[in-house]
């Protein structure tokens, strides 16, 4: 207590505690302060950086994708830090620290690329004893394109293909199965429609019923049809296997390839993360066209050999229904001159293949152009089973 008179003396040791006390105070909110405006730079670095990849992304494929998405959740995050800022300072204020803001991208980006192969499995898995990849058995996903739109729902059985597991009818019953890519499986058409759908309806009249498997892969090049070849033989040993081979399809890296490449490599995730692997593919397909000038013969020589060995090795007969330009089609026809244990369904004499409908601003077959691919697929089919014997595998 302080008397009359008396003067009020504080310890040294009190002011002291007090002084930096208040001195740590503003030292913390610079600290939050910095931190927050790191994140909000950064994230928006790095969206910025992804802008370029994510808009030719979508353009690429008309609809909203994983580089669109990636880019929105950084854009939230800079959001959140930007409000955060205003809750703590009472200001909208941000300092832009460059280096702060690089670091903390490079931060966001490669911890996005160490958690991503966890991520990879909802939509591919390794089929460890074949060693290829399939897309997740199981796996939904609505798919919209074209204009006007159109949307369907796929859903991945439990070998990782479209829809449900078509199986034979009966000990004796004949199984065939279509691969190739999102033209067989059927992208912007409903389940029923697709062409290995309608391939087995037209086929219903046959006894024992003939049960045809939709293999078609999203995404898939003809560099990996030996090995959807080699997994349909271990898991469902059909009889007969038709396969799709486009311009298109003249090419060792396609979706399962980079997803291989993306599970492995750190830094390939990194361009993922970064969206530059859609610029990186684009300019990858532009200088082998333009450029470098593949020997596209050859390379359409080398896939119908290894496909053919694939079938050959799982003994199972073969159709190749190829739609090739006008240059590419006697390489293909000396082929199958060389090979006639192989049926070949050439679309260039079919003018029915060029003419099937496709879905406005996008490219893929209607149910109308699917019902024409069938069409055209079915004498052939149904003259190959005529040749074996019924449940021969």
């Amino acid at each position: 207590m302080i008397r009359p008179g008396q003067s009020h003396v504080v310890a040294p040791h009190a002011v002291s505690t007090e002084t930096s006390r208040s001195a740590a105070a503003p030292h913390r909110d610079r600290t939050w302060y910095r931190l927050l405006d790191g994140i909000c730079c950064g994230a928006l670095l790095l969206a910025a950086i992804q802008l370029p990849g994510a808009i030719l992304d979508y353009f690429i494929r008309s609809d909203i994708g994983p580089p669109e998405v990636l880019m929105g959740v950084l854009v939230l995050l800079a959001g959140v830090a930007l409000i955060l800022r205003r809750l703590i300072s009472g200001a909208w204020a941000i300092r832009v620290r460059w280096l702060d803001a690089g670091v903390v991208a490079f931060a966001l980006a490669a911890t996005v690329a160490q958690l991503a192969p966890a991520l990879m499995s909802l939509a591919f898995v390794e089929v460890s004893d074949i060693g290829i990849l399939i897309p997740t058995p199981g796996h939904r996903q609505m798919d919209c394109r074209g204009f006007p739109r159109r949307c369907h729902e796929h859903v991945l059985n439990e070998l990782g293909f479209r829809g449900r597991l078509a199986l034979r009818a009966s000990p004796d019953g004949q199984l065939v199965a279509m691969i190739g890519d999102s033209y067989v499986f059927g992208s912007g058409v409903g389940e029923d429609d697709t062409v290995p759908a309608v391939l087995a309806r037209s086929l219903s009249d046959r006894r024992p019923p003939v049960a045809v498997v939709n293999a078609g892969i999203e995404g898939l090049a003809g560099g990996s049809l030996p090995g959807v070849i080699r997994y349909l033989d271990a898991r469902l040993a059909p009889d007969l296997i038709v396969a799709l081979l486009k311009d298109d399809d003249l090419d060792d890296t396609d979706m399962l390839s980079r997803w291989d490449r993306f599970r492995r490599s750190f830094w390939f995730r990194m361009l993922y993360v970064l969206n530059f692997e859609p610029i990186f593919e684009v300019s990858r397909q532009a200088w082998r066209h333009w450029v470098e000038r593949i020997d596209r013969r050859s390379v359409l020589t080398d896939q119908l050999t290894a496909i053919a060995a694939a079938a050959t090795a799982a003994q199972v007969q073969l159709i190749v229904v190829t739609a090739l330009s006008d240059d590419l089609r006697p390489t293909a026809a000396a082929w199958m001159a060389a090979h006639p244990d192989v049926a070949h369904v050439p679309s260039g004499e079919d003018p029915r293949y060029w003419e099937a409908e496709k879905i406005p601003h996008d490219g893929h077959w209607t149910e109308a152009g699917c019902r024409a691919i069938a069409a055209i697929v079915a004498p052939a089919v149904r003259a190959q089973l005529s040749t074996g014997s019924h449940g021969t595998r």
